[in-house]
C-alpha cells in the first residue's frame, strides 16, 4: 500500500490502493529518504495461515514488495510524485526501453541481459527489498507467524536476485593478479578487530587495486563486516584521542567531519606523532601516497580535455580546498606549533593530498536509529570500485545496535570475481574529476552545451518552467545538455522556447492538446537545427583536436599522476564526440526530411 506524504498526493495514493488491494494489502511502505536508505515494515497477512496456496502467495508478496523496491529505487522521489505504482511501472518500463537503446554500438559482451538496460536499477531495488524483510525479521514489528512468512520471502527473494542478475556478471578472472601487501596487513589487523572479509586485495596487470573475492557470495549475504571501532572517522580517530592535535580538533568539529579528518590525516600520514600513526598504522599504509583527482591536474591539462564551464568548475573546486587551507594555516601553525608544525600543515601539497585521499575513499554511513549522518573511511571496502551494474548499490546504512558496516551483496559473487560497488549516477566528467578515473560508454555521459540555451531570462523561465509542467520533464535545468542517446527532444525544446518564448506560451493558450515537444513553426525549427549542427560540428572539431594535443601532452609529461588521470580522459573524450556524432547524425536526418514542419508526440524518438 503506498502511502502519501502530502495532501496532494492522497487522491493517487487512494487510487494506487484500490488497484493494488489483492497483492499488496499485508504490506506498509514507509519510504525514508536519507542517505539513499528506504526501510520497509513487512506486516503479516491474517489470511495467510488459511491459505492451501501458501507459495504463491508468498511469491505475490514478493513481487509486491519489488514493484514498490523499483519504485523506491527509480533515481529520486520527485520522478514519481503523486503517481499510482502502476504508473511509476509503467514510467520505468518506458524508461528502460529509452535506456536500452543507448546500448546499441556497446560491445555485445558489455549487454547480456535486459537489466543492463537499466545500470544499477535491479540490483538496488533487489537489494533495497532484501534489507527490508531482513530488517522486518530482526525487528518487534511483527508476530512469529509474520517473521516466518518473511523469511520464506527472504530465501524466495535471494534465489530471484541470483537467478535475474547472474547475467549480469562476467568471467571470472583467471589472471595470476599481485598481492598487495599493505593490505594484508590491513585485513589481518581488521579482523583482529572483529571485522570480517570475504575477498581480498589484488592488483591487476595495470595496477589497479580490487577486491577480489575468496569465496562464494550470494545474493543477499554480506562480503564484509567492519564492527564501528574499526571504522575510521572522527568518534573513532579524533574523540577517542588525547594527541595535542585532537584536543584542538575537538574543538573544531563544527568545521565537519571531512575538514577535521583530511587535517587528522595529514598530520597522521606524516607519521611525526606516533599516537596519531600507531593505532591506525595498517590502515594508513594501505591507502595510497599520490593524489589522483581533479586537486592534482593543471589547468593547461584540463583545458585540453573538458568544455570551458566544466574547467572553471574544477578550477573553482581546486580553489575552494585552497581557501579551506589558507584560513586554518599558518595561523594554527603560530598558535598552536606543538599540534600543528609547520613542517606538516606549512606544506598545502600534504593537506591537498589528504583531502584528495578522504574524498576519493572516504564514504557517508548512517545510523539506522538515530540517523546520524558519518563520514568514514571503511578499511578493505575501500578497494572496491565502482562499476555501473555493481555487486552492492545499497550499502549505507549501519547495522542497527551495533552500528558495523555491512556490505551486503545484491547480486552473488564467485570466488575469483572483482567485488563492485556504485558511487551513484556519476557521468565521465564527475567520475574523472572526484575520482580519478573514466568509464568507456558511460551511460550517464553527456555533453553540455555551454554556448547554447545556457542562461535564461525571467520571460524564458517562465516558457520553461511551463513547458517542464506539461511533459514532465525538468526543461528549465540550463546549460541544456545532450545525453548518451542522442535524443534531441529536450534540448530542441529549449532551444525553440529560448528563441520565442511569447509564441510557445500563444502555442499553449491556441492549440488545443499541444506539446512542447511539437514543431509549430517549420521556419524556427530549421533555424535551431542549423544553429544546433553548427555548434555541435565546432565542439567535435574541438574535441578531436583535444585528443591529439591531448596524445601530445602525454608525450612529453612524465608525472605519474598526471598521466593516471590524462589517460583517463581517453574515454571522457570519446564519450563525448560519440554523443556529438550520433546527436548531429540525427540532426541531419531531421533536416534532410524536414516536410510537414510538424512532428506530433508519438513521432518523438
Amino acid at each position: 500500500r503506498s502511502r502519501a506524504t502530502s495532501s496532494a498526493n492522497r487522491d493517487a495514493s487512494a487510487r494506487a490502493r484500490r488497484r493494488t488491494r489483492t497483492t499488496t494489502d499485508a504490506m506498509l511502505a514507509r519510504a525514508t529518504l536519507a542517505t539513499n536508505a528506504v526501510t520497509f515494515d513487512a506486516r503479516d497477512d491474517a489470511r495467510a495461515s488459511s491459505r492451501d496456496d501458501g507459495e504463491r502467495w508468498i511469491a505475490e508478496k514478493v513481487r509486491a514488495l519489488m514493484t514498490i523496491a523499483r519504485c523506491a529505487s527509480a533515481g529520486g522521489a520527485r520522478e514519481h510524485r503523486g503517481a499510482t505504482i502502476e504508473d511509476a511501472t509503467r514510467a520505468l518500463r518506458a524508461a528502460d526501453e529509452a535506456f536500452a537503446r543507448t546500448r546499441e554500438g556497446v560491445d555485445p559482451g558489455d549487454a547480456t541481459l535486459d537489466a543492463r538496460a537499466s545500470p544499477g536499477r535491479d540490483t538496488a531495488a533487489y537489494a533495497l527489498a532484501m534489507r527490508a524483510l531482513a530488517d522486518a525479521i530482526a525487528g518487534s514489528a511483527i508476530g512469529e507467524d509474520g517473521r516466518r512468512a518473511a523469511e520464506i520471502a527472504l530465501e524466495t527473494l535471494k534465489m530471484e536476485a541470483t537467478r535475474a542478475l547472474s547475467g549480469l556478471a562476467g568471467a571470472a578472472s583467471t589472471t595470476n593478479a599481485a598481492r598487495d601487501d599493505a593490505c594484508d596487513e590491513m585485513f589481518l589487523w581488521a579482523t583482529r578487530r572483529g571485522a570480517m572479509f570475504k575477498f581480498v586485495a589484488n592488483v591487476s596487470e595495470g595496477g589497479m587495486r580490487e577486491a577480489r573475492a575468496s569465496a562464494a557470495v550470494d545474493a543477499g549475504d554480506a562480503a564484509a563486516r567492519v564492527p564501528w571501532d574499526a571504522l575510521l572517522g572522527v568518534e573513532q580517530a579524533v574523540l577517542s584521542s588525547s594527541a595535542p592535535i585532537c584536543e584542538v580538533l575537538k574543538q573544531l568539529t563544527a568545521m565537519g567531519d571531512q575538514i577535521i579528518m583530511t587535517i587528522w590525516l595529514a598530520a597522521a600520514m606524516s607519521g611525526q606523532d606516533s599516537r596519531l600513526y600507531e593505532a591506525w598504522a595498517p590502515t594508513l599504509r594501505a591507502l595510497p601516497r599520490a593524489p589522483c583527482t581533479a586537486l592534482a591536474w593543471d589547468v593547461d591539462t584540463m583545458r585540453l580535455v573538458m568544455d570551458h564551464d566544466q574547467v572553471e568548475r574544477l578550477i573553482d573546486y581546486q580553489r575552494k580546498v585552497r581557501v579551506q587551507y589558507d584560513a586554518l594555516f599558518p595561523a594554527l601553525c603560530e598558535q598552536v606549533p606543538e599540534a600543528f608544525p609547520a613542517s606538516v600543515f606549512g606544506d598545502y601539497s600534504r593537506f591537498a593530498l589528504a583531502y584528495d585521499i578522504w574524498t576519493s575513499y572516504a564514504m557517508k554511513v548512517q545510523d539506522p536509529q538515530t540517523l546520524q549522518i558519518y563520514e568514514v573511511i571503511v578499511p578493505g571496502v575501500f578497494l572496491c570500485n565502482h562499476a555501473l551494474y555493481a555487486h552492492s548499490v545499497r550499502y549505507t546504512s549501519l547495522e542497527r545496535g551495533t552500528r558495523a558496516f555491512r556490505l551486503e551483496l545484491a547480486r552473488g559473487a564467485r570466488p575469483g570475481d572483482a567485488i563492485t560497488i556504485s558511487y551513484g549516477r556519476l557521468d565521465n566528467a564527475d567520475l574523472m574529476a572526484y575520482y580519478g578515473f573514466t568509464l568507456p560508454s558511460n551511460p550517464y555521459d553527456r555533453v553540455v552545451l555551454s554556448s547554447l540555451a545556457s542562461q535564461a531570462n525571467e520571460e524564458q523561465t517562465a516558457a520553461l518552467a511551463r513547458a517542464s509542467e506539461m511533459c514532465g520533464v525538468d526543461l528549465t535545468e540550463l546549460p541544456a545538455c545532450i545525453a548518451l542517446d542522442g535524443s534531441l527532444d529536450c534540448v530542441l525544446t529549449q532551444m525553440r522556447i529560448m528563441s520565442a518564448p511569447q509564441r510557445f506560451m500563444e502555442w499553449c493558450e491556441r492549440i488545443d492538446g499541444y506539446h512542447p515537444y511539437t514543431v509549430v513553426d517549420g521556419e524556427l525549427e530549421y533555424k535551431v537545427l542549423c544553429e544546433l549542427r553548427s555548434h555541435l560540428c565546432h565542439l567535435v572539431a574541438e574535441r578531436q583536436a583535444s585528443e591529439g594535443s591531448l596524445s601530445h601532452r602525454l608525450s612529453t609529461v612524465h608525472h605519474e599522476s598526471t598521466h593516471s588521470v590524462a589517460n583517463a580522459t581517453r574515454w571522457y573524450l570519446s564519450g563525448q564526440i560519440r554523443i556529438m556524432q550520433s546527436a548531429l547524425a540525427r540532426v541531419d536526418v531531421l533536416l534532410a526530411s524536414y516536410g510537414s514542419g510538424k512532428r506530433s508526440r508519438d513521432e518523438i524518438e
